[in-house]
């Protein structure tokens, strides 16, 4: 008989919303991922990502129309690294009443089509938004197990807090912010 595998590693899928507070393109990295539930182990000075590992299920974006006569765009621009070519997604308003909207999966030979780890800051993804433009990620993470962890400088933080940062916050920014969770710059 015998004995089935076992995985030790502990993994979790889960959706994070974000809004977006200004228009920009923002890439998405590993490390910005990795980094989004981050514990502060130094109060006031720095934070800890949980996550080691991540693989991109879905994104999802809403961007609002904007004044009469204007039109609002979205984009999603799959990167594709070392097998594959750039893949781009995206949506127009073509009116007051509907706002543009996105749901993309990542193509294959894309990077985000693969699990990349805390160490790689390559990027995923890159996005294309309007002010007030609604960001859902979908994505596997598996837990550190006493491995390398991203390390994000915070101005304010208790220590032993978990907070949730900003999609950009690897950037030094944080124009893309997290919903429903304690949030920290």
């Amino acid at each position: 008989m015998d004995i089935p595998q076992h995985l030790t590693s502990i993994g979790l899928r889960h959706k994070f919303r974000f809004v977006s507070t200004t228009n920009g393109s923002f890439a998405v990295t590993t490390k910005a991922l990795t980094a989004l539930l981050s514990v502060c182990y130094t109060t006031n000075t720095a934070v800890r990502s949980i996550f080691y590992a991540v693989k991109v299920n879905s994104v999802e974006v809403w961007t609002p129309p904007p004044a009469v006569g204007g039109f609002a765009s979205i984009t999603c621009r799959w990167s594709g690294g070392p097998m594959g070519s750039d893949v781009l997604r995206n949506d127009i308003s073509v009116s007051q009443m509907e706002p543009a909207h996105l749901m993309s999966r990542p193509p294959p030979r894309t990077t985000a089509a693969f699990w990349s780890n805390n160490d790689d800051s390559k990027s995923l993804f890159t996005l294309g938004l309007g002010t007030n433009s609604v960001v859902d990620i979908d994505a596997n993470f598996v837990l550190t197990n006493n491995s390398t962890t991203v390390v994000t400088a915070i101005a304010t933080g208790v220590d032993g807090y978990t907070y949730c940062l900003a999609l950009d916050s690897q950037f030094g920014t944080a124009y893309v912010v997290p919903q429903g969770y304690i949030t920290t710059s």
